[in-house]
């Protein structure tokens, strides 16, 4: 909603400033639009730079859906035809894959298995064979795996536990970790970092 706000005030000061004479919905013409999208293609990002082609699609999307909406509603102030067209949303980049098939994951962990970095080993395999996302891997811990246990009696203060394997479906992973836990390079603190353990 706050982003619908804001492409709707954006707009609404861009037309004030262009045109005085537009004193409500239903006189905006199809050249506030087309001011609208050239504005937007050359205004500057935050970080530097035009904006991406997809923040400009959804500034276009949601006011091209106020107008639907005005439509719906059988508005008294709406404009008399369409005003934001297809043709006006810059086209988008071709989305990546969201996942892996089996060749290709197997290639992947093919390649990862060559590196010669211990860590980068480790790592993909971490990723491919836990389903952890990327986001949550560098705040991982040194202390992070244990060991599962399982109760075997009945939950009372007696109760007794079982471990078990950390890694019975995955004993590569466990290998690998355990030589990284052991020759990790020196002065690595408790967080194994992927953007600090490659330098």
């Amino acid at each position: 909603m706050k982003n619908a706000e804001l492409t709707l005030r954006e707009f609404a000061l861009l037309v004030a400033d262009e045109d005085t004479e537009v004193g409500c919905v239903s006189d905006l013409k199809r050249r506030h639009v087309e001011h609208l999208r050239q504005w937007l293609l050359e205004r500057p990002a935050a970080r530097g730079g035009p904006l991406h082609r997809h923040t400009v699609r959804d500034r276009l999307s949601k006011l091209r859906s106020f107008f639907r909406r005005l439509d719906e509603w059988d508005a008294d102030d709406r404009p008399p035809r369409q005003l934001v067209f297809d043709s006006d949303f810059p086209i988008a980049d071709e989305p990546l894959p969201r996942f892996l098939d089996d060749a290709a994951a197997a290639m992947l962990l093919a390649a990862a298995r060559q590196d010669p970095d211990p860590f980068a080993r480790l790592a993909i395999e971490i990723l491919a064979r836990t389903g952890m996302r990327r986001s949550e891997m560098p705040g991982l811990t040194i202390d992070a795996v244990v060991q599962i246990v399982r109760p075997t009696g009945s939950v009372s203060r007696s109760e007794r536990c079982t471990p078990t394997a950390t890694f019975p479906c995955i004993p590569q992973l466990k290998t690998l970790l355990d030589d990284w836990l052991l020759h990790r390079p020196e002065g690595r603190g408790r967080t194994c970092s992927p953007t600090t353990a490659a330098r």
